[in-house]
């Protein structure tokens, strides 16, 4: 797009679109994101910023002047947020910075906004309300959009912004207790902003999900859906990778509670809904071990879980991040063998996950740490066979004796 010389022509189409009707907004804002990605590949920063704060202007000026009584203007609110949302990976750090505080106060005033009018109508599901499901999607889109926000400028924007408390943390203080409270929130977009808050921005990250990780984890994860554990996960990970002695503490002692979630079986699950909660509870465990030396786990808790792996679970998921983080751990296990795979049966087993794994297509080109891992698995294939081997050998010999 950007080589042709009428690119202007392609931003004045845009535009014609974007003004024509509201309804258009977000469609429009896909377009105007594809042109501006484009323009970021070809380092055309000028045109890039002139397309961004063009559309930020726009959409700011519509934004604010929405009078928010019907479902109507909810919509129309929601278009404009969308087609920031959508354009806010394009637009990239250097381009977006000036606007970062303006983005912040809207969606802080939108936030406010919404969640008085829940509270003032005391909606409970969104089926009661065709209002109430379009705030809850609302919130939801402003979570999303300060996720991207902390995701493109990092803490170092958005943290100086307004210290000593940054407007990133008042955008997300409300939202804690209603997420956790109210039935109909949607629990992975707030996991989703945990985890990427407790990256940047550890001290402020605590004080919003401090008491409140607690009871998603332990609660949540035992008796519902497995997306609590699958993004309880990525929030364990962020923890257990924070430099704060706080946060690691604090994964550490969920430890025992996932081990009991991956031992209990809730018999009215399906079998798939079952493995997928184990699997996503794994996960998590072995983010936290993965973080720790074998003397604060406890060599007999790590024997447990190997045990568990191998015995009662086959690891072959689609997810790449979780099959490298349990794959790593099982590798690892193997060079400690006689400490943690003691036992022929466990060995076995072992040499034929490893053996799939390595078989599994479409994952192994997927960057250094893939490559790394398929080596250490082939060379734990090579210590396990020797192993094997070295056991079958004297039981030979007294059978020829």
């Amino acid at each position: 797009i950007c080589t042709m010389k009428s690119s202007w022509k392609l931003r004045s189409i845009c535009w014609t679109i974007f003004r024509r009707s509201d309804a258009y907004a977000s469609k429009a804002g896909l377009a105007v994101m594809a042109l501006m990605r484009a323009l970021r590949e070809k380092e055309e920063t000028a045109g890039l910023r002139a397309v961004w704060t063009q559309l930020w202007n726009e959409l700011n000026a519509r934004a604010r002047k929405r009078a928010l009584e019907t479902s109507e203007d909810m919509l129309k609110l929601m278009e404009y947020l969308s087609a920031v949302e959508r354009c806010i990976p394009a637009v990239g750090e250097e381009a977006l910075e000036p606007e970062v505080s303006d983005i912040v106060e809207l969606l802080k005033d939108k936030l406010k906004w919404a969640m008085g009018f829940l509270e003032s109508k005391n909606y409970r599901k969104p089926v009661e309300s065709e209002l109430a499901e379009i705030l809850h999607k609302l919130v939801i889109c402003i979570v999303n959009i300060t996720h991207d926000l902390l995701k493109e400028m990092g803490s170092r924007s958005l943290v100086e912004f307004g210290a000593p408390t940054p407007p990133v943390v008042k955008i997300i203080k409300p939202l804690t207790d209603r997420f956790f409270e109210k039935p109909f929130w949607d629990i992975t977009s707030p996991l989703r902003l945990a985890a990427l808050l407790i990256s940047v921005a550890p001290d402020h990250a605590y004080e919003c999900y401090e008491k409140t990780i607690w009871k998603l984890v332990i609660t949540r994860a035992k008796g519902e859906a497995p997306e609590y554990t699958l993004w309880s996960g990525w929030t364990i990970d962020a923890m257990t990778r924070s430099k704060s002695d706080k946060w690691r503490k604090l994964a550490f002692g969920l430890l025992n509670d996932f081990i009991g979630i991956i031992k209990h079986k809730n018999e009215s699950r399906t079998d798939e809904v079952q493995t997928n909660t184990r699997e996503n509870s794994i996960f998590c465990i072995v983010s936290i071990i993965d973080r720790y030396d074998a003397k604060k786990v406890g060599e007999k808790l790590i024997r447990q879980i190997v045990e568990y792996l191998v015995k009662d679970w086959l690891p072959i998921t689609v997810n790449t991040q979780f099959f490298l983080i349990v794959y790593t751990f099982l590798a690892q296990a193997v060079e400690l063998e006689d400490r943690y795979i003691n036992q022929r049966e466990h060995r076995v087993a072992l040499l034929h996950i490893f053996d799939r794994a390595l078989a599994k297509e479409g994952i192994w080109e997927e960057g250094v740490q893939m490559v790394k891992l398929k080596d250490s698995l082939n060379s734990a294939m090579i210590t396990i066979g020797r192993k094997i081997m070295q056991e079958t050998r004297p039981a030979r010999r007294a059978e020829r004796g």
